[in-house]
């Protein structure tokens, strides 16, 4: 008979009323008839669905044999065709996957146990009680048993660890050990727990990596022998996290995070400051800008405590921090902002993550078949996002993606295997509308506009080029785009996506970079041979110039402000659309890109350079 306590020890009992002798080496025995019974036990340290022993993996069945008054000589545990012969009344058999296949068995156990009637047999250890138990098993290599140890937060945020009380029928519960390690750290300890406890509280956790082991301590009556069996272990992977942000006045947030009660002591630049209370940050005064912006760090150490005995337990975290930027892409990364939702979207390899801005909260993660994306754009009336993937694992074709900014969840799929290659840092092939299209750019330079919910292609427009053109601009209302050809700048009035006019402003420059002026709705700006060329949308003519640093060329236009941020080989320019003053500048070797007064590099950092704008 099997009891099936939870899922973690059994018993059995056996009660035998035969004796025989039998060479425990033969294969034979002769019964001798005897009158007294004689009680059996068998507790076994196994997991168990209620009826059957489950056993997924390498594994070993500790076990205990007792006839209570008289000596258990022997044993024999068997399995499938594996035979286990034991002359202990305690130990254990391992089951080892490349012996015992998966499927269905019996688990035998014959126990032997001296007489003791004085006989000549029973002299040469000839004489013996014989009992036989089994069991069924299923052996399933696939399968995963539950924890044996199970985890919750109390109320007031310690760590706390339950188990099943064991049931035996022999064996005496004299108490647990529970053992705690963290090789990081190289600390180890262990708590003695009573009997009628099947929980433990650890006031020294807070949210670090660390494993916990549980055995169960048993005696036998009139024995002062103790016996140790294994319950379980429960790996804790690490809660704890430390980030940078920075707040509304520019001053540094060093923040950490931990499910856990705790205290902190941070470290820096060698002088130490302890948080009031348990608050989980605490703030500097960021320190005057200076020329390397963006590889401007600090370093931290931030010292995580336990609460109620804080030089018990101390995890400590270095961290290195920028001063005015944040990281959160990687090199090469490709940004875009969402105007309604305030969010920022980084894509890199085969990934697209949304912050929240100003604090820079994680909101979602995207990851692709592909990581050959190269457009990405946001629309200036919702929440939805388009993202560029080529050679997609999808249909490896190239799609454009429509989410949700903020779950990023996909609304619809357009397969655009038509689009124009997108070859030049600078340019962009698809464009969101105010009135919910989407357009993108074949290769032959068509405009096709599809539905921004449905991704159905509801019309097209050709530009009827000569020789390819490139970066082709539209306008947030649909109504006005423009492109180079053969290094000519054309402007192109549209009616509801048809071409009701192209014309040449006649510039005869190669290299023309077009931008459309948020504060100001019928301005376009034309970058072109160190210039900035500020056209009148509505009949093409220049309404004012302004010459740009030297060595530079525009990069982006700011969808809010609509100042113009200006790269040269080592160095970035933030200036004024209205007359090209120089509002901020800084050494820069990358791509970069300004958004609502958000500087961000293709390194994968931000920041927020609007208190550093010259007024």
């Amino acid at each position: 008979m099997i009891k099936y306590v939870d899922y973690l020890l059994v018993y059995l009992l056996l009660l035998f009323v035969s004796s025989c002798d039998m060479p425990f080496d033969d294969s034979y025995h002769v019964e001798i008839p005897h009158q007294e019974s004689v009680p059996m036990s068998i507790d076994l340290n196994v997991i168990t669905n209620g009826q059957t022993i489950l056993i997924n993996g390498n594994s070993e069945i500790a076990f205990s044999l007792s006839a209570f008054d008289k000596n258990v000589s022997a044993a024999v545990f068997t399995l499938g065709s594996k035979k286990w012969e034991v002359k202990a009344s305690e130990g254990a058999i391992n089951i080892l996957q490349d012996e015992i296949p998966a499927g269905n068995y019996t688990l035998e156990c014959e126990m032997y146990v001296k007489t003791n009637t004085g006989s000549i047999a029973d002299q040469f250890d000839q004489e013996f009680y014989y009992g036989k138990m089994s069991w069924p098993v299923i052996v399933d290599y696939s399968i995963e048993t539950p924890e044996l140890i199970s985890q919750s937060i109390t109320n007031d945020k310690y760590l706390k660890l339950t188990w099943v009380k064991p049931m035996t029928n022999h064996l005496v519960l004299k108490g647990y050990r529970l053992w705690y390690s963290n090789d990081n750290i190289g600390d180890y300890r262990n708590v003695t727990i009573a009997p009628d406890q099947t929980s433990y509280i650890d006031r020294l956790y807070v949210g670090e990596k660390a494993e916990y082991s549980l055995v169960a301590l048993f005696g036998k009556e009139n024995s002062s022998s103790e016996i140790v069996w294994p319950m379980g272990t429960l790996k804790m992977e690490n809660k704890i996290n430390t980030y940078s942000t920075i707040d509304n006045n520019g001053n540094i947030v060093v923040n950490w995070e931990t499910p856990y009660r705790c205290k902190a002591v941070i470290t820096k630049d060698g002088k130490k400051y302890t948080p009031q209370g348990e608050e989980r940050y605490i703030t500097f005064a960021t320190p005057p800008i200076t020329e390397n912006i963006w590889s401007s760090f600090f370093e931290v150490l931030v010292q995580i405590q336990a609460y109620d005995e804080p030089n018990k337990n101390i995890i400590s975290r270095y961290s290195k921090f920028p001063y005015y930027a944040k990281q959160i892409g990687e090199p090469w990364s490709i940004f875009t902002w969402n105007k309604k939702e305030n969010v920022v979207y980084v894509q890199y390899s085969n990934k697209l993550i949304s912050y929240q801005l100003p604090d820079y909260k994680l909101i979602a993660t995207k990851d692709f078949n592909s990581s050959y994306i190269t457009d990405l754009c946001s629309s200036p009336t919702n929440e939805l996002v388009a993202i560029r993937v080529d050679n997609d694992g999808v249909n490896d074709k190239t799609n454009i993606y429509i989410l949700n900014g903020k779950s990023m969840s996909e609304v619809c799929r357009i397969e655009a295997n038509d689009m124009k290659y997108n070859g030049l840092g600078r340019q962009h092939l698809m464009y969101m509308t105010n009135d919910n299209k989407l357009v993108y750019f074949s290769g032959n330079m068509k405009g096709i506009v599809c539905n921004l919910y449905t991704g159905a292609k509801e019309k097209s427009f050709s530009l009827n080029t000569k020789y390819g053109t490139a970066y082709p601009t539209l306008s947030n209302d649909g109504k006005t785009m423009f492109y180079e050809e053969d290094n000519d700048p054309y402007m192109v009035k549209l009616d509801n996506y048809e071409v009701k006019e192209i014309k040449s402003l006649n510039n005869e420059r190669s290299g023309n970079f077009f931008m459309f002026n948020p504060q100001n709705n019928n301005e376009a700006m034309i970058d072109r041979d160190e210039k900035i060329y500020v056209v009148d949308v509505t009949t093409g003519n220049t309404v004012r110039e302004f010459a740009l640093p030297a060595t530079t060329g525009a990069s982006c236009c700011d969808p809010v402000s609509g100042y113009i941020l200006a790269s040269a080989q080592d160095r970035i320019y933030v200036i004024s659309s209205k007359d090209g003053a120089i509002l901020f500048q800084l050494p820069n070797n990358s791509r970069a890109l300004l958004m609502n007064n958000y500087l961000v590099s293709d390194y994968g950092l931000i920041m927020n350079i609007k208190n550093y704008l010259i007024k």
